[in-house]
């Protein structure tokens, strides 16, 4: 509420293939607002189940942000993404498996909150036809996806959506076999395409 109250939020935007701004009420736009930032701060959260795991695609994320937010000219927030890169990073040295640091809630929504809240002071404040999609590719797409998938879950089995289960895309990697370390390496590759793809919709709009 008070990052909502200070300006951090989304008062219009635009999609892919529609043409026009839809500019949103203050209703809307705090609804909108607190949705994303509380979304996307607690899908960072839930990430953290394997050393190493948030910390390392935090890095990525920020980087590739960082790049984007370059390109666009938002020196701010390049600043601000370097800054959670080297952060991230250098804490990576001591929380990869196996771990001597640990990350814990925290941290883990620390950074949730970064990427939210930088994303509505940059991308969701301008007009590009990608204002919702390069986010999303760029930073969010393997935690929400998770999150989205753990509520489905948790909502067609009739259990409480906040109740912990082993269904993460995590889990499942451990379930097929693979080391802590495997299944940690194999998510980051899943995000920096992500990431990629994001940031190669960011040049060919630019």
């Amino acid at each position: 509420l008070i990052l909502v109250g200070a300006g951090v939020r989304i008062d219009f935007f635009s999609l892919p293939l529609m043409d026009g701004v839809v500019y949103l009420d203050e209703w809307q736009c705090i609804g909108l607002s607190l949705l994303w930032l509380v979304g996307v701060t607690n899908a960072v959260n839930l990430l953290d189940g394997l050393d190493g795991l948030v910390s390392g695609v935090a890095c990525g994320s920020a980087v590739i942000l960082a790049v984007v937010a370059a390109l666009n000219g938002q020196w701010l927030p390049v600043l601000a993404m370097a800054a959670v890169a080297g952060a991230t990073l250098g804490f990576l040295r001591f929380n990869f498996n196996p771990a001597q640091l640990f990350m814990g809630d925290t941290g883990s929504l620390w950074l949730g909150l970064m990427f939210a809240s930088w994303s509505l002071l940059g991308y969701l404040k301008t007009t590009a036809t990608v204002t919702l999609t390069v986010p999303i590719l760029l930073v969010m797409a393997v935690p929400l996806l998770d999150t989205s998938f753990a509520i489905l879950r948790r909502g067609l089995a009739r259990q409480p959506i906040f109740k912990p289960d082993k269904g993460h895309l995590h889990h499942r990697l451990l379930s097929t076999g693979m080391s802590q370390k495997q299944a940690v390496v194999t998510i980051y590759a899943i995000n920096t395409a992500f990431g990629l793809a994001g940031l190669a919709l960011a040049c060919a709009v630019k």
